[in-house]
């Protein structure tokens, strides 16, 4: 699983600067070792559609961070209602 290292080296060697970055979490260690700058995780995509400016991709990106805003919201919500000691779901699903 090192053929990212056999990459981001040779570019390493030539001196030249090199931006990585890669969806799978067994990549990365080798790229962050060897690369100037190291995308991670969903910075791959965004980079990915903010570069090529399609408006399709971009607004797909800016509906996924919604999402992840609004789940953390929920979590956030549902936290602080578990620390007061509500129970109002476990009372809704029991009936």
């Amino acid at each position: 699983m090192a053929e990212a290292l056999i990459f981001a080296e040779s570019g390493f060697l030539c001196g030249a600067m090199q931006v990585a970055g890669t969806a799978s979490t067994s990549q990365t260690p080798f790229f962050v070792a060897a690369c100037d700058y190291c995308l991670l995780g969903d910075e791959i995509y965004a980079a990915g559609a903010y570069l090529s400016g399609d408006p399709m991709q971009r607004a797909s990106i800016a509906g996924q961070d919604v999402g992840k805003y609004w789940a953390i919201l929920l979590l956030v919500i549902g936290a602080i209602l578990s620390l007061i000691g509500s129970n109002w779901l476990v009372d809704i699903l029991k009936t």
